[in-house]
């Protein structure tokens, strides 16, 4: 990894800003390394990288996500723009980007940048499926990007844009145009079957989250106070949603993913997923890292406990198009 063009750049109109003490007070673990570099060379991307993330605050201002967007960018040899009025959303060019982002995928703008995650240097386009193994995915295509060098600090670091060195569409517009249009880039998801899944974003999401479910029930018309409703009311909240009102937990997969819009090269299923991310990984020519967690309710091994003919009839309902779309068996409770 080298070229520090971006950073370089940034860091010093930064500097304009600030009080060069109080640019290094802000970021003690890039003090450090470039107290530690010799005057002669530079320290690599990565090491760059991995400082600024180090660095973040929690409540990260405009400074900081720029600065680590610029190292985000020289790690994936990408150019960051000399105006960067676009990343702000209040301004035309701003709004113009959205719209354009919104319409590449068609989806809603936040949710498309969120979901969609692109390597520059793999050449690959992942949109990411929520309660399909996304994290244990992120985790290692985020490792990957880093040589196998990044420390996710806590469980759940990998579903933060900021801190991840994969780029999101909104990082550099014009690759994500052109991993949409081109098969140059890999172009790939991962989906489960409707009955596990939505099984598991309940137990995940309402049964074992007090913070969740407090922060989710109210999107389904549920009082929080009531207590944990029953798997039967939560389908029947769900129903009354449209598909852009869906939390992505348990919006349908087919709406999330577009497979009519994307064009994807390979859909994997969660019911294979060992063989089909391996197989993913030879095509990008990255290893997929063993041992990454995964956030797992076993849903698939409860099916029988909370399905009886009413809740059948809901998740055949509310995710039909899923059933179609990805030839999952509809008329029979079954995880494959």
């Amino acid at each position: 990894m080298n070229g520090l063009s971006n950073y370089l750049r940034v860091s010093r109109n930064i500097l304009a800003s600030l009080e060069e003490e109080e640019f290094w007070t802000r970021y003690p673990t890039l003090a450090r390394i470039q107290r530690s570099t010799d005057a002669s060379s530079s320290p690599d991307v990565g090491a760059i990288f991995r400082a600024i993330r180090d660095d973040l605050p929690a409540a990260a201002d405009f400074i900081d996500r720029f600065l680590i967007l610029a190292a985000r960018l020289d790690l994936q040899q990408a150019e960051i723009r000399q105006d960067y009025s676009y990343l702000d959303e209040t301004l035309p060019q701003g709004q113009a980007v959205r719209t354009a982002i919104s319409e590449g995928m068609n989806l809603p703008f936040r949710k498309a940048n969120y979901l969609c995650h692109l390597s520059n240097r793999h050449k690959y386009l992942y949109v990411a499926t929520p309660k399909v193994a996304c994290t244990v995915i992120k985790h290692s295509l985020q490792q990957a990007e880093m040589d196998g060098t990044l420390v996710f600090r806590q469980y759940g670091d990998e579903h933060f844009p900021t801190l991840s060195p994969l780029l999101a569409p909104l990082d550099d517009p014009k690759l994500y145009f052109a991993a949409l249009k081109t098969d140059d880039w890999f172009r790939f998801t991962f989906v489960r079957n409707p009955f596990s899944r939505v099984l598991s974003c309940y137990l995940d999401k309402i049964v074992n989250s007090v913070l969740e479910r407090n922060r989710l029930l109210p999107e389904i018309g549920i009082d929080p106070a009531a207590g944990i409703p029953s798997f039967s009311d939560f389908l029947k909240g769900i129903a009354g949603q449209t598909e852009d009102q869906c939390d992505i937990h348990w919006a349908p997969q087919s709406w999330l993913t577009q497979p009519q819009t994307m064009h994807y090269h390979f859909i994997g299923r969660l019911e294979r997923f060992d063989t089909d991310f391996q197989q993913v990984c030879q095509v990008l020519g990255i290893a997929p890292e063993t041992g990454a967690a995964r956030h797992s309710t076993d849903a698939a091994q409860k099916l029988a406990a909370f399905y009886g003919g009413e809740e059948i009839e809901l998740v055949r309902m509310i995710y039909a198009r899923d059933f179609t779309d990805f030839g999952y068996d509809s008329q029979h409770l079954t995880t494959q």
